[in-house]
């Protein structure tokens, strides 16, 4: 634990949103500065295109550093652009290496980019050792506590291991996301244990 890795004006009896206990806080930011705190973040860049979405005609998007910063409202922004009908660039930031957890509960206030333009909203965690294949993801794992790249009410949680090859194995629970399009800011969490996993939604447990 790091003192400074709590931001100054979270109130310093913070607890989480529908989740009881008497929780201490660790993390925080709120994004109120000028520039991102890059002791706690930095920003994503891809050396390479991510899974395209050609059902869009979308063949080539990636993160770009200037696509993530923000603004003057104590917001974060996560920004997509379109170069052309082929291009894409959005912003993503990590924590990787500078604050990674184990167990606890991890909420973020976030409002949904627009799915039919072919943007891709998400919070999640990614383990170190993902890449092992042993059938297990006990020893590391992506979790995905929410993503967003469909047009409904229908959002999904998932755990990916043994990689992202051949190998690759998932377990998914779609869950029910009301209003999430409404461009309105809702609360995502999870709720770690060593024995499970709970996503919630505005306060509510969803799985």
């Amino acid at each position: 634990f790091h003192p400074d890795f709590v931001d100054t004006i979270t109130p310093i009896n913070a607890q989480p949103n529908g989740v009881p206990g008497n929780w201490v806080l660790e993390f925080s930011d709120e994004f109120n500065g000028s520039n991102l705190d890059l002791t706690k973040w930095y920003k994503s860049e891809s050396t390479r295109t991510r899974a395209p979405r050609e059902n869009l005609g979308v063949t080539d998007w990636r993160w770009i550093a200037d696509n993530a910063f923000l603004n003057n409202n104590g917001q974060l922004v996560l920004r997509a652009t379109k170069i052309n009908n082929t291009t894409m660039r959005c912003g993503s930031i990590e924590s990787r290496g500078l604050y990674e957890v184990q167990y606890g509960y991890l909420e973020a206030r976030i409002k949904i980019a627009k799915t039919a333009k072919g943007n891709h909203t998400a919070f999640w965690l990614q383990g170190e050792n993902q890449s092992n294949v042993d059938n297990s993801a006990a020893d590391g794992a992506e979790v995905d506590i929410f993503e967003s790249a469909w047009t409904s009410n229908t959002t999904k949680a998932v755990v990916h291991y043994d990689g992202y090859a051949a190998d690759k194995k998932n377990h998914t629970i779609p869950f029910n996301v009301p209003n999430i399009h409404n461009e309105e800011f809702h609360t995502f969490g999870l709720l770690w244990t060593a024995n499970s996993m709970d996503i919630y939604y505005d306060g509510v447990k969803m799985t």
